[in-house]
C-alpha cells in the first residue's frame, strides 16, 4: 500500500472578537493563525494548560467548539479556508501545486479586503510558502506589500539543540537559551516583533492622514514541530506533572491506511536515537511524556506571542475599531500527490464520525467511491477521543449504510433548504 492523506476532520480552534468601529468607518481585521494549534488550551477546558492571552480573546468573543480543518496537512488546509473552497476544489493536497494555475483564479480572503480598499499585509506563514502559493505568498493578488518572513526561520532543519553531551544538535524537543539562537532571536519572536511596528507605525499614520483600514495576517509557526521555544516555558510544565495521553497505543481496530507513522519526528536526531520500530513504535513511555511537555510549552510560549500583538493592538488605540480572529490550520501529514492512491473522506453529524477510505485517481483529482479499502465509525455518546472503530460491527451494518449514503450526497446536500 502507498502512502495516503487524509481529508479528515482534524480541530480547529476559531475565535472571532467583534469591534465596532467609530464614525461609520471599515473595521481593520488582524487574523492570527496559529499552526498545529490543537484545542488544547485554557478556554477549551485544558485547565493545566498555561494561555491566558487566547483564553482572554475566547471570553470576549464567539469561541467555535465544531469546526474543522478540511485537510490534514497545512498547505491544504490554509489553501482552503483562506480561498474559502475545498481540497477537491484547489486540487491541492499536498504542498506542490498552485490553486490559481491547478485549480481556479479563485479570490482569497486577503485579496477580498484588498479589492475593498484594504492595506493588507502578511507577517510570518500565513499561505503555506513555495510552489503551494507561487513562491511569492499569492502576491501581488493578496498582499498590498511583500510578505515577511521571520530570518530564523532558516535555521527548522539546524543543528541548534542543545544536548546532554554539549553539543548541538536537530531534535524534536528544544528548549533553548534565546540570545544563544542564531540571529539571537526565534521566528515567532521576530513575526510578533514585525506586527507591533506595522501596528505602531499604523497608530502613527492615523495621526498624520487620513486612515486607510488594514487586514493584517500574523502566522504563528509554533507549536508545529519542532518544539523549539525559550526553555523558561519547560519551567510552566514539571516532567512530574505530565501524564501520557488517555490513548497512547495503536486502536485494535483502527485500518491500517488511516495511521500515521510519525515519519516527519522521525527525522530529528533526539527521535532516532530510540530507534522506534516502524510504523507502529511504539514511542517509549519517556519520551511521550517529554514530547507532551514540549507541545504545551511551545503553545505557552506561542500564547505569549500573541498577547504580545494583542497588547500593542490595545496600545495603540486600535482595539476598538478591529475584528480578531484567532485560527489553528491543520492536523498531522501527507504524501507527493501521485503516490496517493487512497483518500479519506470524513463526515461529522451531531453523533458520529463516519469515514470512507477510497481509491483516488491522482492525475483526475476523481475518488472512486465504489472501491472502498476501509471505513471507520466511531460513537461520540461512549467514544469522544475515537479509540473505537465499529464500522466492522455487525449491530451497526444499517447505520453503516445510512451514513454511507448521506456521505456520498456531499456537503450541498446537507445545506438548509431555502
Amino acid at each position: 500500500m502507498r502512502a495516503t492523506t487524509a481529508t479528515v476532520a482534524i480541530c480547529l480552534l476559531f475565535v472571532q472578537c467583534f469591534a465596532v468601529s467609530k464614525d461609520g468607518e471599515s473595521p481593520n481585521v488582524l487574523f492570527l493563525v496559529i499552526d498545529d494549534l490543537r484545542p488544547a488550551l485554557g478556554c477549551y477546558g485544558y485547565q493545566n494548560v498555561v494561555t491566558p492571552n487566547i483564553d482572554q480573546l475566547a471570553a470576549k468573543g464567539i469561541k467555535f467548539n465544531n469546526a474543522f480543518v478540511q485537510q490534514a496537512v497545512c498547505g491544504p488546509s490554509r489553501t482552503s479556508f483562506l480561498t474559502g473552497r475545498r481540497p477537491d476544489t484547489t486540487r491541492l493536497y499536498d504542498f506542490y501545486s498552485y490553486w490559481r494555475t491547478a485549480a481556479g483564479n479563485f479570490t482569497t480572503l486577503p485579496q477580498h479586503f484588498k479589492e475593498a480598499g484594504y492595506f493588507t499585509a502578511s507577517v510570518g506563514k500565513v499561505f503555506h510558502p513555495g510552489i503551494a502559493s507561487n513562491f511569492s505568498d499569492d502576491a501581488p493578488y493578496s498582499w498590498s506589500v511583500p510578505a515577511y518572513h521571520p530570518p530564523t526561520q532558516k535555521y527548522k532543519m539546524k543543528k541548534v539543540c542543545p544536548g546532554p553531551d554539549g553539543q548541538l544538535h536537530m531534535n524534536l524537543v528544544c528548549p533553548v537559551e534565546v540570545k544563544s539562537q542564531p540571529l539571537g532571536s526565534l521566528p515567532d519572536i521576530q513575526s510578533a516583533d514585525f506586527a507591533v511596528e506595522f501596528l505602531q507605525n499604523v497608530s502613527a499614520s492615523c495621526q498624520e492622514s487620513q486612515k486607510q483600514p488594514f487586514f493584517l495576517a500574523v502566522g504563528f509557526h509554533k507549536p508545529h514541530i519542532p518544539f523549539k521555544y525559550p526553555k523558561e516555558f519547560q519551567d510552566l510544565y514539571p516532567l512530574s506533572n505530565i501524564h501520557l495521553a488517555p490513548d497512547p497505543s495503536l486502536p485494535p481496530d483502527l485500518p491500517t491506511i488511516a495511521w500515521n507513522p510519525f515519519t516527519d519526528i522521525r527525522k530529528r536526531e533526539d527521535v532516532q536515537a530510540l530507534n522506534i520500530s516502524f510504523p507502529y513504535g511504539p514511542v517509549p513511555r519517556q519520551f511521550q511524556l517529554l514530547m507532551r511537555q514540549g507541545y504545551y510549552a511551545a503553545t505557552s510560549y506561542t500564547d505569549s506571542q500573541v498577547g504580545r500583538v494583542l497588547a500593542a493592538l490595545d496600545e495603540q488605540g486600535l482595539a476598538s475599531s478591529t475584528i480578531v480572529v484567532l485560527v489553528g490550520d491543520h492536523g498531522e501529514f501527507s504524501e507527493l500527490l501521485h503516490d496517493i492512491q487512497y483518500m479519506g473522506y470524513s463526515m461529522r453529524t451531531e453523533k458520529y464520525r463516519y469515514t470512507e477510505w477510497v481509491t483516488f485517481k491522482p492525475k483526475t483529482f476523481k475518488p472512486d467511491f465504489d472501491r472502498v479499502a476501509a471505513r471507520e465509525l466511531y460513537l461520540h455518546d461512549s467514544d469522544d477521543l475515537e479509540d473505537h472503530n465499529v464500522a466492522g460491527k455487525s449491530e451497526y451494518r444499517h447505520l453503516v449504510q445510512q451514513l454511507s449514503q448521506q456521505l456520498r450526497k456531499g456537503w450541498r446536500n446537507a445545506l438548509p433548504s431555502e
